[in-house]
C-alpha cells in the first residue's frame, strides 16, 4: 500500500516482483496511474510511504486480495488513486469509465456520418466473411448450463463478504458455494446481515 502523507491518498496494488520495483514504475512518466505519478513528481519520494500488508501464494489469492484490500481502504478515485477495483480483470470506476467515454470523441470517425453509398460498399465488402459454415461454432449448440451461465455472466456482480475478504462471482455464486441464502437482499440492503455475515456488491451500490 502506497500513502500520501500530504493528503492521505492511498493506492493498492499487487506485484509478483520486488516492491522497488513496483514503486519506480508509478515513478515512471507511462505509469499506467497517472494522478499516483503526478502526485509523486509534486510532492516527491519522500511525501509517500510504501507498506507490504498482505501476501498471497497464487494470482487468484492475489487478485481476491487486492479487491478485498481496495474495498476495505476505500481507494477507488478520487477518494485514493485506484481506477479499478481490483484483480487483474478489475472492473473499472465510473470516474475511469466517463474520461474514457470522452476519448470517443478522438476517433477518427467520431461524428461523422456514411452515405447510404458508402453503407453499401461496406456492406458488399463484408458478404461472404460471415457465413454461418465458417464460423467455429456452426451445427453445435450449448448446453442448458452453458446457456444459464451465458446469462448469468451478462447480468451479475461481484460480491465480497467483508468479514472474510472472500469475493464471488455473483450472489448466486456465493449462496452455491457458502450455503448461505439471501446474500442478495444484503447486497440490496433488504437485509443487514446473511449467515451472520455482510456482503457487498463490489463498485455498485444497487442490486442486480
Amino acid at each position: 500500500m502506497i500513502t500520501n502523507i500530504e493528503n492521505n491518498m492511498k493506492y493498492i496494488g499487487q506485484t509478483i516482483g520486488s516492491i522497488d520495483k513496483r514503486w519506480n514504475l508509478h515513478k515512471n512518466k507511462c505509469s499506467h496511474c497517472l494522478e499516483l505519478h503526478n502526485d509523486i513528481e509534486k510532492y516527491g519520494d519522500y511525501s509517500f510511504v510504501i507498506k507490504e500488508i498482505d501476501i498471497a501464494y497464487s494470482q487468484d489469492e492475489l487478485d481476491t486480495k487486492e479487491i478485498y484490500w481496495i474495498h476495505k481502504e476505500n481507494t477507488i478515485y478520487p477518494n485514493g488513486y485506484n481506477k479499478q477495483f481490483g484483480g487483474l480483470c478489475g472492473t473499472l470506476c465510473e470516474n475511469s469509465r466517463s474520461k474514457m467515454g470522452k476519448k470517443g470523441k478522438l476517433h477518427w470517425g467520431y461524428g461523422e456520418h456514411r452515405t447510404n453509398e458508402e453503407k453499401l460498399k461496406i456492406s458488399n465488402s463484408k458478404k461472404g466473411k460471415c457465413k454461418a459454415e465458417n464460423n467455429p461454432f456452426y451445427g453445435k449448440h450449448h448446453s442448458e448450463e452453458s446457456k444459464q451461465k451465458i446469462r448469468d455472466s451478462k447480468n451479475t456482480k461481484k460480491v465480497i463478504c467483508l468479514e472474510t475478504g472472500d469475493v464471488f462471482l455473483s450472489s448466486r455464486d456465493a449462496q452455491n458455494k457458502t450455503g448461505i441464502k439471501n446474500i442478495s437482499k444484503v447486497c440490496k440492503h433488504e437485509r443487514k446481515s446473511a449467515g451472520d455475515k455482510h456482503w457487498e456488491y463490489i463498485g455498485a451500490d444497487d442490486g442486480e
